[in-house]
């Protein structure tokens, strides 16, 4: 079965070429479900070498130079600039496990799913695997656990239509923009995720950004059960809230190392 869908990503002058590389190779590691094209956009970022890329994987690449405006922004922009309705994720630090869209694109034309994750290998700069981060699987269980995040962002793909009627990914948030944007997409159709690891995620552990992090559970996950009338769901933010200020404690005391 022929299915057309693309891939968006974004790099910034800090981006490893070689982390770069290994990711958008492993985007065609797969034996039936192929990217039509992998939409880059360099933040701030003028040229990208492809020298390390694929034979075969060069030609699907279309890198987009953009102005730097930040990682919401450049997926809006990558979104527009793509040709298929059916989109998927993956971020440059990180890269596909083998067969990943053999996997999920059958699973969310089978479901007629609008948006669908999956799990993440968690593994440290050095390569060491630290652990697996799964989500609830069916709609009515995503739903519950909107009170926290329940989709790995760079495992999701989703439908263009159902992004764009969302409005994308909102600008104004520095962090936690899949967050937000999962909380305006849940109410257009059917999402779900996979229990099966689809991206191996590099993981580490900066105390700014941890506090950061918790800032913006709080804006948008109060914020929005509030203006969703998910008024129970409220003290559950609150708790999550702990939970990441636990670990960003306990990280510490174990000299900084993101399990």
């Amino acid at each position: 079965m022929s299915v057309s869908f693309s891939v968006v990503t974004t790099i910034h002058a800090g981006s490893l070429l070689s982390e770069v590389s290994r990711c958008l190779n492993s985007c065609f590691d797969n034996e039936y479900y192929q990217p039509s094209e992998v939409i880059l956009v360099g933040d701030g970022v003028k040229v990208f070498e492809q020298e390390s890329l694929k034979d075969d994987v060069k030609s699907r690449i279309r890198f987009i130079p953009y102005k730097k405006s930040g990682l919401a922004a450049c997926l809006n922009f990558a979104v527009q600039h793509t040709t298929t309705d059916i989109i998927a994720r993956i971020d440059t630090d990180d890269y596909c496990c083998p067969g990943r869209f053999d996997i999920q694109i059958p699973y969310f034309l089978k479901r007629q799913l609008i948006l669908c994750g999956g799990s993440i290998r968690k593994f440290t700069f050095s390569g060491e695997v630290v652990g697996i981060k799964r989500n609830p699987k069916s709609h009515m269980l995503i739903g519950f656990m909107l009170w926290k995040c329940p989709f790995n962002h760079p495992t999701v793909v989703f439908r263009k239509h159902e992004f764009l009627l969302s409005g994308g990914y909102n600008p104004d948030f520095a962090r936690r923009q899949d967050y937000d944007l999962w909380w305006r997409m849940y109410p257009l159709g059917v999402c779900g995720n996979l229990r099966e690891p689809l991206v191996n995620y590099q993981v580490s552990i900066s105390y700014k950004r941890a506090w950061k992090d918790i800032v913006s559970q709080i804006k948008i996950g109060v914020f929005a059960a509030i203006g969703a009338r998910r008024y129970l769901q409220v003290p559950f933010v609150f708790l999550l809230i702990l939970k990441h200020v636990y670990n960003v404690v306990r990280e510490k005391s174990r000299g900084g190392r993101r399990i």
